[in-house]
This record gives C-alpha cells, structure tokens and sequence, in this order.
C-alpha cells in the first residue's frame, strides 16, 4: 500500500486472526492511562469470570468461546469506552450461554454490568429482513433497550463485528443470512451512531459474502489503481504540506482509499464504469483549531480548482451522527478530481469513534440518549407507534438515507433524510404546525406540500385551523416522524367522524321511534356504554359510526321499560363486549400483502414491471383486482387523482418469483458488443443462485457511432437486478443501463371537443 494511504483501513483480516485469545493486558492497554487501579482490577475479575463461564465452550472454528467475548471487549476499549461496558463487553454472553444469572452479575460486578449484560441478552434474537411481526417486534425491542442505554446497542454492534470477522467458519446459507440482516440493520445503526469504521467494516465483509465475485473484481481492481493513484496523491500530500507551513498551519495530512462497498454503490448510482472512478482515494488533513480548517480550505483552495457544488461545511452545520469536517473536490495533479476533508484532531476522533467519543470516564453519564436526533427519533417513534412493522418501516426510512440541512426563517437549521418534502420539515418544526399547514413559501415562491426540499432551502410553513391531514400526506412524506404523526391524526379525525355518524344515527332513530334523551347528559347513556363494551359515550357513537354496535341495540338499551315490566336487561345478559378493533384484514397474494383488503386478486403492472424489493404501491382497479406499481412509475401521478382507490401494499417477504423486466443499454458500438453483454446476462446470478433467464433480445445502430439494445429478462428481485445492471455496466463501451418505464394514456371514454375523457377508475397500466 502507498505510504501516504492510511494502514489502518487496508485490507481485511481473515478470520484465522480473530480466533485467537486477546490477553487483559492487550484490553488495558487501550484504555485511559489515568484508569484508577481499582477499575483496572475489576475488568481483570470480570476477564477471569468470563473465561471460567465459557471454559467448556468452544466456537464453530474450534477457538475457546471465550475469544469471542474478549475481542467483543477489545473493539469496545478501542472506542473508549467506560469499565462498565467493556466489563459486560467480557461478560455479555455468560447470562444467555451459561448457568450464570443476572443477579449473580449484580452481585460481583456491579447493577450497571448486570443491566448492560440483561439487555444485551434480550436483543440476541435473531434479526431478519423478511418483515413477519415477530422479527420486527424483536427489532424494536432491541431499539428500546436502546433508548434506555444507548451502550447496550453499541456492545451488540461490537459482538456483531467479530461474528462477521469469523464469518467464514459457518455454512453458506448461515452466512448469508447473518450478513444480509448485518448490512440491513447493523450496518446502518453503527453509522446512525458515528462509528463509521465498524460500519465501513462490515459491508464490505458483507459484501464479500453476498456478491463475492464483485467484491473480488473490485478488490483486484482497486489493488491494481493503487500504486499509480497513491503516487499522485503523494505528489499532491506534499505540495499541500509545503503550502500549508508556508501560511503558518501545522497539519498532519494523511491518505485513505474508499472501501469497497462504497465504490460499488458509486457504480450503480452513478451509472460509471470503474475506470471512469477517479475518487478512489481522498486526503486528510488534520488541524489544530477550527480557524485553522478554514485556513487549510482557503490554501487548498489557491492551489488547485474547487468543483462546484462539492463544497461541504460540516462545521458549521454538523450531521446528525454528530460528524464535522470541511469537504471539498479539487481538481488535483494531472487535471484528475481529488476529494479532500479538513478536521481537528477531536472531529477525528468523533468521525472515527461516533458517540463514544463523548464520553469519558470522569465527565458526562456514559449510555444517555443525549445529543442524536436520530436517538430522540427512536423515543419518540417507541411512543407513539403501536404497530412493530410500521415502527421497523419508519426506522429503516431513517437509517439508509443521506441527509439535506434546511432553514427556517429565524436560521434554525432542521437536518431531514434526502429525498424530505414540504409536510416532512412541517413536522420536524412541530406536530402541530405539521397537523395544519396547506403548504409552504420555499425560497421565496411557493410550494405544495409535496415539494422536495433541497440543503440551504428556507421554509416558511403556511397553516390554517381549518387544514388538518388526510391519506394523501402518506404519499408525501418521507420521514418516520411525519408519517407516525399523520397516521395518528388520521384515526383521531377518523375517530371524530364515526362519533359524528353515530350520534346522527342514533339521534335519527329516537326521534323516529318518538324517545327523548340527552345523549351527552343522560345517565343511562353512560350505563349502555359500559353495558356494550365502551368506556366513554363518545367511544358508544365512534362504535354506531364504525358499525361496530347495532343503533337498534342501543336504543333497546336506552328505551324506558313499561310499568312492571323488567328492563331489557333482565331479560337476557348482556352482549359480550365487542373485541377492540384489530389490524385490518388482509390479501396475501403472488408475495405481495394488500392491507385492508381480503380475496382480492393481484397483479402486476406492465408499465413499471415491480420486482420484489422496488418501493410499491396499489391500486383497486376494475375487473383486475389490486394492480402493484413502483412508487416511482411515470404513472403515478394519474393513479394519485384517484386516491381513494390507493391501498397500502408491502412484499410479503419470501423468495420472490421471477417476472419480466426490460432494460435498455446504450453503449458505444463496436464489433462483439451484443455477445459480451449477452455472456453478461448469462453470467449474472440471483442471490439463490439460479442464472438470469433471457427471454428477448434487440439491438440496432444509432448516429454518432452509438448503439442501442433492450433485453428482456426475468429478475427475482431489486438485489439480482441491481447485480445484473452492475455487469452490464462493466461491458466495454457501456454507457447507460436503465429499466423501461412506460408513460400510458387513459383509454378514452368518450370525445368532448377533440379532449380524450378517461374511462373513471381505468389503471393507467391497463394498456399497456
């Protein structure tokens, strides 16, 4: 590796490496030198403990079961952690795995350990991206341990890294399926909390376990570039060092190369081919104080040409992992971009360590969910969400995306995932302001709530008394936040109009049936309430206007009994109270779940041709049943003006089948172009291992020395498709892969005037 590279994020060890016993002295030696004597002692007890509880256990590669725990403990003192969580570091698996209890812990170490240890055990379930309630459930139990201790999260993400480091030693579908729900969740969590080199670690050892042959390729390739790429980069070091002594800025500037994982993903966004990549490696450079970054900025500035739009002040305004650093990309040596960060030494330490940084042994309570909205998001989504599935959606919403800083007008700066729009900033503002806004003055013009927001917009939320939520904000909104809060201000105002449709109802009724009653006042109002199952009179009309009680029955209830005659009351016993309503009914079809809907017949629109994994949505059509779309179809929007006929649907999770997908490829012609992206398709494999089925094939010349061919071929899911897109990409002369999706016309009804008049209900994709 070129000497101006950072060692430290060099190639990955193999699992031989973390088999092995890390001695006490190696976990001490990590920690504080100012660790009074008496902590150092009482990780020495628990590193005895430990060793004795797992003395008989041994792992799948043979090594003592106890290497586990210790390098579990050693990850933890690298990050700075305090005696207690390295302590249950050691001893995290001696409750679930041993006959040791809980309270045994409590006693010899100390109650925190003993709840570090207990929580850490009740989120050992396994985790899985499949969706069933079960294991979304044990993902939220895992968040509320959490939002109780943020450690306890942080000592599971530890014990998950070293089973990822040993991945090797277990069978293929244990570690593909450990490795999926690591870079689903894991991954993703450990960014959430700042500790980016644990997260660049596991997708890249992920990856090279679900897409081991791209992960070999790019591994060679990167290995390839480097001794050329690092030579430039220390050609750049070194005039950089010169010019920054030279304007009186002591700095350490230090080289990096992007991980794999990362450079894969560059490829499928971007559309490149790997040699178009120029940004494989980025400088560091390290300063003193804040004034002096922004010094360093300005000399690297008059050194070299700054790309637009790839300045970034994260000083200024950090992300919500607490990250700061300055970012820019320069036109370096040879006319080639060159991405370069300016820090202090304690941005460093936070960008590399996260929110262990902040802690230390003598200052601040270590574990309290303190600075990280996204923590405080986590709390506030436990409070408020009842169902574990939308709970695991909102979660995952939050977890993957990039963020975009936006203003209000008073400056403040509100951090939202990239992709947010108008109703998502009105609920980071507050729920309120989220619950009545109509839309919005971005940047001085207005905007719907559906408008996308973009960093350095400002925002002026627009809001009436009279404006309040409806299903259509569903489609809008992109943060968990928001769509918690719509969700529940929808069952209010759903709530409030079945009571207004009961109370119509029965006040229809007594006066046709000639009974006068106050039904806000009347006692025995009260009394049929709790004779039918509700707590509240206002709960008995919300249950006549979701028709869960008979108005009939109420009014039996209510009627004043002739002179000695019994009550109706007496007569029979009362109704069993009706069960509080459930989750709604539901079709499970073709690997896709309609909620709200049962015996409904799927299918699958031809316009946009999903696959499992795409984002979806339904829609009731006539004659066809539910018809499934990408949420990003070019048809949607005419779909959305009949939002009523819009239905929540989810893939039910499962292997996929195959179904068609075209793709178009534009790649510059030359001789042998069709065959080697036929042989491409053909080498490309889902991740059950089945090839990829070609079905249809076309190509044709185009001006200019381009060339132009759709495919036809059959995809299980967005993981395969992806795969598939990758390989196509590294065809020579491949410019362009995209899926086709097709714009459809409404069939007319009717003419009126030459204007087409859309068939009322028709899916868009009827046609097709």
């Amino acid at each position: 590796m070129p000497a101006a590279l950072d060692p430290d994020l060099g190639q990955l060890l193999g699992p031989e490496a973390y088999s092995t016993v890390p001695p006490l002295g190696e976990i001490l030696s990590l920690l504080d030198p100012a660790l009074p004597a008496a902590d150092r002692d009482f990780l020495a007890r628990a590193y005895v403990f430990a060793e004795k509880a797992h003395a008989d256990q041994r792992r799948a590669s043979g090594a003592p079961y106890f290497s586990h725990c210790a390098h579990t403990a050693l990850g933890l003192a690298r990050l700075g952690l305090d005696t207690a969580t390295v302590a249950a570091g050691l001893l995290h698996d001696v409750v679930e795995d041993t006959g040791v209890k809980a309270e045994e812990l409590a006693r010899e170490f100390s109650p925190e350990v003993a709840q570090l240890v207990e929580g850490v055990t009740k989120i050992s379930v396994r985790l899985s991206p499949s969706g069933d309630e079960a294991k979304a459930e044990n993902l939220r139990k895992m968040l509320v341990a959490m939002a109780k201790d943020v450690r306890v999260l942080i000592i599971k993400l530890a014990d998950r890294l070293h089973n990822m480091r040993t991945l090797g030693y277990l069978a293929e579908p244990k570690r593909r399926r450990i490795a999926s729900e690591t870079l689903e969740v894991y991954a993703q969590l450990a960014n959430r909390l700042g500790i980016h080199r644990w997260k660049w670690e596991m997708e890249d050892r992920c990856m090279e376990v679900l897409y081991p042959a791209e992960y070999a390729e790019l591994s060679a390739r990167v290995e390839a570039v480097q001794g050329d790429r690092g030579a430039r980069l220390v050609e750049a070091r070194d005039l950089l060092k010169g010019k920054l002594a030279e304007a009186g800025i002591a700095a350490e500037i230090s080289g990096r190369t992007k991980h794999i994982w990362s450079i894969y993903q560059k490829i499928l966004v971007s559309h490149k081919r790997f040699e178009e990549l120029y940004d494989l490696v980025a400088m560091r450079v390290i300063t003193a104080s804040i004034p002096d970054c922004y010094a360093s900025m300005g000399v690297v500035h008059s050194l070299w040409t700054p790309l637009p739009g790839r300045v970034k002040d994260y000083i200024a305004i950090p992300k919500s992992n607490m990250y700061q650093s300055l970012h820019t990309t320069v036109l370096g040596p040879a006319g080639l971009p060159l991405e370069i960060q300016v820090r202090t030494e304690d941005m460093h330490r936070v960008a590399e360590r996260g929110i262990a940084a902040h802690w230390s042994y003598k200052t601040r309570v270590p574990g309290a969910v303190a600075d990280l909205p996204f923590l405080k998001n986590v709390v506030e989504w436990l409070r408020e969400s009842r169902d574990a599935r939308e709970f695991v959606e909102n979660l995952k919403i939050d977890l993957y995306d990039d963020e975009v800083f936006i203003f209000t007008p008073k400056g403040e700066v509100k951090m939202l995932p990239k992709g947010a729009t108008v109703i998502d900033f009105a609920y980071a503002v507050h729920s309120s302001v989220g619950d009545q806004c109509y839309g919005a003055v971005v940047n001085g013009k207005m905007a719907p709530l559906r408008h996308e927001l973009a960093s350095g917009d400002i925002v002026r939320v627009l809001t009436s008394p009279q404006h309040h939520p409806n299903k259509d904000w569903l489609l809008y909104a992109r943060t968990g936040r928001a769509k918690a809060r719509i969700r529940r201000a929808l069952k209010h105002f759903e709530r409030e109009a079945d009571a207004r449709n009961g109370r119509e109802s029965l006040e229809r009724l007594l006066r046709r049936e000639g009974v006068r009653l106050d039904l806000d006042h009347d006692p025995g109002v009260a009394e049929a309430a709790h004779h039918f199952g509700q707590g509240s009179v206002e709960d008995l009309l919300a249950a006549l206007g979701a028709h869960e009680v008979e108005p009939r029955a109420v009014l039996e209830r209510l009627r004043p009994a002739p002179a000695g005659a019994p009550h109706p009351a007496s007569q029979a016993p009362p109704p069993a109270p009706r069960a509080p309503r459930t989750a709604d009914p539901a079709t499970v079809e073709r690997g896709v779940e309609v909620k709200g809907l049962s015996g409904m017949v799927v299918s699958f629109a031809r316009c946009c041709a999903p696959v499992s994994g795409d984002p979806i949505i339904g829609y009731v059509t006539v004659g066809r049943g539910v018809s499934v779309h990408r949420s990003d179809c070019v048809n949607v929007s005419d779909l959305l003006r009949k939002s009523e006929r819009l239905v929540e649907v989810r893939w039910a999770g499962g292997e996929a089948d195959s179904r068609p997908v075209d793709l178009e490829v534009a790649a510059w012609d030359r001789p042998n172009l069709m065959a080697e992206m036929l042989v491409s398709i053909a080498r490309t494999t889902s991740a059950q291992g089945g090839s990829t089925l070609l079905s249809a094939a076309s190509a044709s010349s185009l001006e200019g020395g381009l060339a132009q061919a759709r495919f036809t071929v059959s995809i299980r899911d967005l993981e395969h498709l992806k795969r598939l897109m990758l390989n196509l990409y590294q065809v020579e002369g491949v410019t362009s892969v995209k899926r086709l999706n097709r714009r459809v016309r409404p069939r007319a009804a009717r003419t009126r005037g030459g204007a087409d008049v859309p068939t009322p209900g028709r899916d868009p994709s009827d046609s097709a």
